[in-house]
């Protein structure tokens, strides 16, 4: 099963890379289970089918369902009916079927089945057209069983039953359909299927009926909007929503001011109106009174002058059409009361608003219009409208624009409003301006709605709808860096006054009103203002003059979660902390930075806990902020501990002598005895990869192992990473059996999830030797546990499996470090030394062409110390090499253990 719908999951995004923690997430899996199970695919599809890349994985073939969608919706064929057929030959049954209620594939599985069931239709209407009356009375019988409620296919059927003279059989189709929509919904047949049944009793046949309901409706559209500049990465969108109008008979496009709304609504509305469909464009941002709405709407769809709702519906209740009713957030009730009369009595008509709130009304559907991808789409849009602005673009640029993109959170009015800039600044001196955002985003466009004119008036027009209440809880989260999850808006909110039950109801209200973003995770919601909000509201803050108090909140909402003794720095609660606070870095680094503003000690003793001290470990871009806070600490406090993890982390990260010395001398005045054990491991760690010194290594954690103070959770931490690093660097003869048997004991039953998944990965490497048996068995546990891990322990854990299948599965091992270099380089730590000096290890001890380039890089930055454990002869490759550019580095590294992975 987890085979399958992992194949399932690729096959939806066929050719385009999903990053590994959104397979995780969506398939609730855990890393390690996730590498296993696409390790396994591979090996049934051929690396060349299922590749790794710096993105993540990509299934590169052809898929079904790709391949129908391609046909179906390329520029239409002179032959329409062959291309049709082409295209449903490529139809194998219902979309997804075995996983469609599954949150991940619920979305593409209901568009690719109402692409089906549009094409079926529009199939059997070819037919019609060429007299094919048996053929489509065939094909509808089946479509109309299989979906009761849909009224174009009743309309088909009993074409084709009146073209072959069966009138009465035809007549009795409508019937029935009436009387079901009746029963079962309580509404009745739309206005063209009721014109259907009264031509064929008036004893019309289907070919005449055929001719004229297209015209006839065509002459019905009103004037659309039309742009000058192209729809640039809203494709998919298009279709999706193509599909949704074909049933729905509301739908909303919700979504924050400037992501592109009333665009794609406008994109629709053409669409539908080229396929022959009536068409009526309505725009209220001028409005803000139901009359004036009703009579908006009557215009447009040309009932003459009317401010009554009630004669605006019973003019629609004869037509069918599309109707496009664009910004409705400032006059929502009022547009809502308009938009429920005419969808209770105008069975015929599709209505489509767009706004930032959604409507709440009965059959509403809602589509959230995101931002666009900044390393796709949005940096389409940026290069192709600063080239419209007299941008001079180079090829290499492209970065500079996604890092742009990226800035503006993928916002397509702020990215239209920043290309227009580029043309007298270009992409470089753009990307360095973007810190003033509203400074450089308030020269937009001359024309259109003034409050899209610029990103900042577009914001603040959202930001005026709102009560008060909500506009300051709004401002007040913008504290927030990186997002945050509702414990944490509650906790901030409450320190500032507010009462804990009204929090979540305040979100969830800003969410609805597309001013706050929420990622609804398997494991964990977290909830984001966009940055060009983020700023606007943090402008907001200040000129409301709360910014110290609400930055004082958030700071002492960090200070809770990381407030914890380094007595249990290896315990269950430390660990989990540390996995979250990972999910909380820019948060934390937004907190370290006032406690050095304000000299605040107690601040930042609890800031310096100990699951700061974990996250250090594997984040140094952290060190330098904490390190400027150690004159705020005593010299003798214990938490100078993350002071010293900090010089610690560096020194591993850049082989820093200086660095370790200082990182030594600062725990020898805040744990002189070595009793809580992360002097010996930062040491000993430094000592692996810097000088390839593995008996260096193993006689500190020896020492934190024997010495009868440490805490039993501290002792059997160490035991797995002395197992680690004997069996990192090929020395199991250094092993001491004890530590076998402790790491037996702590795999079974060790709470510290770090501590047991280690236990079983570092045993099933020890043993693989002496006792493949108990190996194998450890391996099966190991890839069952799936808690949650921080960095470390998740680089210690690949790591563990390279070293193990080195010998019987270079290809498994290649895999794996490939994974974790991926995983580096989109985190930031794309230069960590440790993992590129084991890349650069395994490449050439398989005899890799680029082995060569990349030790001698290494060896000018690294030295030679920790290549020299695994390769005697590093000076010989060094000496063969050229030496790369980082970037350089890192692309050869990805490319030749792609090659041993394949």
């Amino acid at each position: 099963m987890t085979q399958r719908r992992l194949l399932a999951m690729f096959a939806v995004q066929a050719r385009r890379p999903i990053r590994p923690e959104r397979l995780a997430d969506d398939l609730q899996m855990s890393p390690g289970s996730l590498r296993t199970s696409v390790s396994r695919l591979r090996k049934l599809l051929g690396a060349e089918v299922l590749q790794t890349d710096a993105v993540g994985y990509r299934l590169d073939t052809d898929v079904d369902s790709e391949l129908f969608y391609q046909v179906l919706t390329r520029p239409a064929d002179t032959d329409r009916l062959a291309q049709l057929e082409e295209a449903l030959g490529f139809w194998r049954g219902p979309a997804i079927e075995e996983f469609a209620e599954e949150p991940w594939a619920r979305a593409e599985s209901a568009r690719l089945n109402e692409l089906h069931a549009a094409a079926v239709e529009e199939h059997a209407a070819q037919l019609l057209t060429f007299g094919r009356w048996p053929d489509a009375i065939a094909a509808m019988e089946r479509h109309v069983a299989d979906h009761p409620l849909r009224d174009r296919p009743r309309g088909l059927l009993m074409q084709a039953l009146a073209g072959s003279g069966r009138q009465a059989e035809a007549l009795a189709v409508y019937r029935t359909h009436r009387a079901y929509l009746d029963t079962e919904v309580g509404t009745e047949p739309s206005a063209e299927v009721r014109d259907i049944g009264r031509r064929i009793a008036e004893g019309g046949d289907g070919s005449a009926l055929i001719t004229r309901a297209p015209a006839a409706r065509a002459t019905l559209s009103s004037d659309l909007p039309r742009y000058r500049s192209s729809l640039i990465g809203r494709d998919d969108d298009l279709v999706v929503l193509a599909a949704h109008v074909q049933t729905a008979r509301l739908l909303t496009l919700s979504g924050v001011g400037g992501v592109g709304k009333s665009r794609l609504a406008v994109a629709l509305a053409h669409r539908e109106k080229q396929s022959g469909r009536a068409t009526w464009f309505v725009e209220l941002a001028a409005l803000h009174d139901a009359a004036g709405i009703v009579s908006a709407i009557a215009h447009a769809v040309g009932s003459g002058a009317t401010d009554d709702a009630v004669v605006l519906a019973r003019y629609l209740s004869e037509r069918s059409g599309l109707l496009v009713i664009d910004n409705c957030e400032h006059v929502l009730d009022a547009v809502a009361d308009v938009i429920d009369a005419i969808s209770a009595s105008c069975p015929g008509i599709a209505i489509v608003a767009t706004s930032r709130e959604f409507l709440a009304l009965e059959g509403e559907q809602i589509f959230q219009v995101r931002p666009l991808d900044p390393m796709g789409a949005g940096a389409d849009l940026l290069l192709t409208r600063a080239h419209a602005a007299g941008a001079s673009i180079e090829s290499v640029e492209r970065e500079v624009a996604e890092e742009i993109c990226a800035r503006l959170d993928g916002l397509p009015l702020a990215i239209e409003i920043a290309a227009t800039r580029a043309g007298t600044l270009g992409l470089r001196a753009l990307l360095a301006s973007l810190e003033d955002r509203f400074t450089l985003l308030a020269a937009g466009q001359r024309r259109g709605i003034a409050r899209q004119q610029t990103i900042g008036k577009a914001i603040d027009w959202s930001y005026q709808l709102l009560t008060p209440d909500k506009q300051r809880l709004f401002r007040r989260l913008a504290i927030f860096s990186g997002g945050f999850e509702l414990d944490a808006a509650a906790d901030v909110a409450e320190r500032l006054g507010y009462a804990g039950r009204e929090v979540p109801l305040l979100v969830s209200a800003l969410v609805s009103r597309s001013m706050v973003d929420v990622n609804l995770r398997p494991a964990v919601t977290r909830y984001r203002i966009l940055e060009p909000l983020r700023a606007f509201a943090l402008e907001a803050l200040a000129d409301a003059e709360e910014t110290d108090e609400v930055a004082g909140a958030h700071a002492a909402w960090i200070g809770g979660l990381t407030d914890i003794s380094m007595e249990v720095y290896y315990s269950r609660g430390c660990h989990e902390v540390a996995v979250r606070l990972e999910r909380e870095l820019d948060n934390l680094r937004g907190a370290l930075d006032p406690a050095h503003v304000r000299g605040d000690g107690d601040l930042t003793r609890q800031l310096c806990g100990a699951p700061t001290c974990i996250l250090l470990l594997s984040h140094p871009q952290l060190a330098g902020a904490v390190i400027r806070l150690d004159p705020l600490l005593a010299r003798t406090d214990e938490r100078r501990s993350a002071v010293a993890s900090s010089y610690g982390s560096r020194a591993i990260s850049t082989l820093s002598g200086d660095d370790m010395n200082r990182s030594l001398a600062v725990y020898g005045d805040c744990d002189p005895t070595g009793r809580l054990g992360a002097r010996q491991l930062v040491h000993s760690g430094y000592l692996m990869v810097s000088a390839g010194d593995a008996d260096g290594a193993l006689a500190l954690l020896r020492e934190a192992i024997a010495d009868p103070a440490a805490p039993p959770e501290t002792v059997d931490y160490m035991v797995t990473i002395a197992i680690f690093a004997a069996c990192a660097v090929s020395r199991r003869d250094l092993l001491d059996p004890s530590w076998v048997s402790r790491a037996r004991v702590a795999a079974e039953h060790s709470d510290v999830p770090a501590t047991r998944l280690l236990a079983r990965r570092v045993l099933a490497s020890a043993l693989a030797t002496t006792d493949p048996a108990e190996s194998r068995e450890w391996t099966r546990r190991a890839l069952d546990d799936h808690e949650a891990l921080p960095l470390l322990e998740r680089r210690i854990s690949i790591a563990t499996w390279s070293v193990l299948w080195d010998s019987e599965s270079p290809a498994l091992a290649a895999q794996r470090m490939r994974e974790l270099l991926v995983e580096h380089i989109a985190g930031g730590h794309g230069d960590d030394q440790t993992v590129l000096v084991a890349c650069a290890a395994l490449l050439a001890r398989y005899g890799h062409s680029c082995a060569d380039d990349v030790i001698a890089t290494l060896a000018k930055t690294a030295g030679a110390g920790r290549l020299a454990i695994s390769l005697p002869d590093v000076a010989s490759h060094a000496a063969r090499g050229t030496p790369l550019t980082s970037e350089a580095l890192r692309r050869r590294l990805l490319s030749g253990l792609g090659d041993l992975a394949a």
